[in-house]
């Protein structure tokens, strides 16, 4: 291939469209990408998504001269479902009994680090008590703690 190839825009919109919806929980993603992206390896790039209304920048690079690209979101996209299963396994660990927890709609959401939502635990018999879970990253990482006020 010439020097002066470049990735097909169309195809590279819909493909990254068809990742998205195969790892989130979303019914409706647009993806646009700017056309001139280099078929060089290492050539770096940018699209935007809409992930069922919600925005969110892409962080792309050609991997090979053949087109390969990796595409990583440039903010966290945190889905509740996972995030709630997640935190039940570590408290329920950490306090050897069962914990259920549920986080606050909507279905995933599309945060920089640092951003907090809420999540409820009920554990055992207890009443249920509020988590704050901050995002650690854009690789949507979080932490949480669990407000233990009466």
């Amino acid at each position: 291939m010439g020097p002066d190839h470049t990735l097909n825009t169309k195809s590279l919109d819909s493909e990254i469209a068809t990742q998205l919806k195969s790892r989130y929980p979303v019914s409706s993603v647009r993806v646009v990408c700017p056309g001139g992206i280099k078929e060089k390896k290492g050539t770096k790039f940018s699209c935007s998504a809409s992930l069922d209304g919600q925005s969110v920048s892409l962080s792309g690079m050609v991997t090979s001269s053949g087109g390969r690209y990796s595409i990583q979101p440039a903010e966290a996209i945190v889905v509740s479902s996972q995030a709630a299963a997640t935190i039940g396994q570590q408290v329920g660990s950490q306090l050897q009994e069962p914990v259920s927890v549920v986080c606050s709609p909507p279905a995933f959401r599309v945060v920089a680090p640092g951003a907090e939502f809420t999540c409820t635990a009920t554990l055992g018999g207890q009443a249920a008590r509020q988590l704050t879970v901050t995002v650690l990253d854009a690789y949507g990482h979080t932490r949480f703690s669990l407000n233990t006020g009466g």
